[in-house]
């Protein structure tokens, strides 16, 4: 018993160790880009470096100001919410219906739908394009939601598929004996009771969506610019100004820790419920 006793207090002590280096590996870049953003230009090179320094917004001034970042962060917001919204219904919609519906044949949908998802977006970007060019939907909100609707849907629905087969059945055939049509009964019933996999599954999306670049950089340009593109366009080739660069960084980061803060318990739940089932 005493030797049992000690190993788990040893166990204990390991994983703590490496809980805190995990840790330290995950918010360091985060503490750094944040540090680098708030201190003059003078000092993103000394040795050693000052851990603790005064903050000197200037550098957020100076992005705004130069890139029109509050107005590129309000298209970003614009474009991933309705791409978000979109995506999440109608993936939700598709995945129920194969889930409850679907043979089981059809149901290898699924699997054709994950090999969508696998899909680089580099291998359609040129096809994209000239789609985009000759439809006149360059540099336009409904081309940009068109693209980021369409490559979010597959992940929507490889996700759902998964948890709305783990929702009772009694709970939707009660609510068809009093009369509810499929509908009904997917909106009011259903959905309530997969609320933490939708939050994932949403959260999921609008990181996505957020971040992306490379898509967005091609199919737009000045009016429906994203914040990506915006602070990638900080940096030039006659000079690359760091702590600019750093605020632009944080601006972008901002939306999605808020959104992970505020919707962590219904993420973690739904992160542990549901599973793909062949």
């Amino acid at each position: 018993m005493k030797n049992i006793s000690i190993r788990q207090k040893v166990w204990a002590v390991i994983s703590n160790v490496i809980a805190i280096l995990v840790c330290f590996i995950i918010l360091f870049p985060i503490y750094w880009l944040v540090r680098t953003s708030v201190i003059p230009a003078v000092m993103l090179f000394e040795w050693p470096p000052k851990w603790l320094v005064i903050p000197s917004f200037d550098a957020y001034i100076r992005a705004f100001s130069s890139q029109h970042l509050l107005s590129r962060t309000m298209t970003s917001l614009i474009v991933a919410g309705i791409a978000t919204t979109a995506s999440v219904l109608i993936g939700a919609m598709a995945a129920y219906a194969v889930a409850r519906f679907g043979s089981k044949k059809n149901r290898n949908i699924t699997v054709v739908i994950l090999f969508l998802r696998m899909i680089p977006s580099i291998a359609v970007l040129l096809p994209i394009f000239l789609m985009y060019s000759r439809l006149g939907l360059i540099d336009t909100y409904g081309g940009l939601l068109g693209n980021y609707i369409a490559s979010s849907i597959p992940m929507v629905i490889w996700m759902m598929y998964g948890y709305f087969q783990d929702v009772p059945r009694d709970i939707e055939e009660s609510a068809y004996i009093d009369g509810s049509g499929y509908l009904n009964t997917f909106i009011k019933i259903v959905l309530p009771v997969t609320k933490p996999a939708v939050a994932s599954v949403a959260i999921l999306a609008f990181t996505g969506i957020w971040n992306e670049y490379m898509m967005a950089t091609i199919l737009t340009r000045n009016t429906v610019m994203t914040l990506p593109v915006a602070v990638a366009s900080l940096m030039n080739q006659n000079e690359l100004v760091w702590d600019n660069v750093a605020a632009g960084g944080v601006v972008l980061s901002i939306p999605v820790l808020l959104l992970c803060v505020f919707a962590q318990k219904f993420f973690i739940q739904g992160l542990t419920v549901g599973a793909v089932k062949g």
